[in-house]
């Protein structure tokens, strides 16, 4: 049964899109009037491009639909709060392991659509957005003018992906997404092709999250590092980083606010505020060697 319900759904619509990667479970079925997220960043996605009044369950980490139920957490709903809710539809983030069997069941008790997308890179958050825009939970203008606010991050992971050849405009860089343990940020994931498209250079070539030493990464010499941040610290994380016993010191950089983590909507947002950071530290001072 899992494997018929995990057909491809959701293929590319327009010329010159990149297609996306998974998609939708269940045939679009209007109108939807009820929708649960179990999924942050595809809540982020029908707050800024569809109606958040249609959000009727969500997680403790949705934001910007305070008034709708906590229903369950990416791990899987409250089957019993999820029955009250009625959706008509659910948005899901599945883990590696695949979509929890529970969900399938009351989608089977309860008939709603479902949409079940990893949220790796740009394709996949174009994957939601026409998902939702062929339920007309986001419509054809928003979802056109999304489509061309993005076309610049397609086109720079696409060009990264053909290339054989090295780029010198590109900035070298390191990015973490926690210090204890050091979290560096590999390929293959939605933060790597933020900096792609923000004019950087990955110098980690592993891909995925990676739990990293001091060895690893302090041989990885990066001219720049930067931290992602949800909200602002007291500085300790910053401070942890520059002592290390670099051979060369990078500049650090701090790229800050909960979008950073979300793969939604706002990916643009966040390579142009990544851009400005690069581009403030490819205009500094030279680092200096440390003794």
């Amino acid at each position: 049964m899992l494997s018929l319900l995990l057909a491809v759904l959701v293929t590319a619509g327009c010329d010159g899109d990149a297609a996306p990667t998974e998609a939708a479970l269940s045939e679009p079925r209007s109108p939807i009037a009820r929708i649960v997220s179990l999924s942050p960043a595809m809540t982020t996605t029908v707050v800024d491009l569809g109606d958040p009044d249609l959000l009727v369950g969500r997680t403790p980490w949705c934001r910007g639909v305070e008034n709708a139920t906590v229903i369950g957490t990416l791990e899987g709903p409250d089957a019993e709060l999820l029955l009250v809710a009625k959706p008509d539809l659910v948005l899901v983030q599945p883990p590696a392991s695949g979509l929890d069997p529970s969900i399938l069941e009351l989608q089977r008790r309860i008939g709603f659509d479902v949409i079940a997308q990893r949220l790796d890179g740009i394709d996949d958050i174009t994957a939601v957005v026409r998902a939702l825009g062929a339920r007309g939970v986001i419509g054809g203008s928003s979802e056109r003018a999304w489509m061309q606010q993005t076309e610049f991050i397609r086109r720079a992971v696409s060009e990264a992906a053909e290339s054989t050849s090295v780029d010198d405009s590109k900035i070298d860089l390191v990015m973490l997404h926690s210090v204890d343990p050091f979290g560096l940020v590999g390929r293959e994931t939605y933060l790597d092709e933020v900096m792609t498209a923000a004019g950087g250079r990955n110098l980690v070539r592993r891909p995925g999250w990676i739990d990293a030493g001091v060895e690893e990464l302090i041989s990885l010499e990066p001219p720049v590092v930067v931290l992602v941040l949800a909200s602002v610290d007291d500085g300790r994380r910053l401070a942890m980083l520059r002592s290390l016993p670099w051979k060369t010191t990078p500049r650090f950089e701090v790229l800050l606010g909960p979008d950073s983590f979300e793969p939604s909507s706002r990916i643009s947002q966040v390579v142009d505020r990544l851009r400005e950071l690069l581009v403030g530290s490819s205009q500094g001072l030279t680092p200096e060697v440390t003794p």
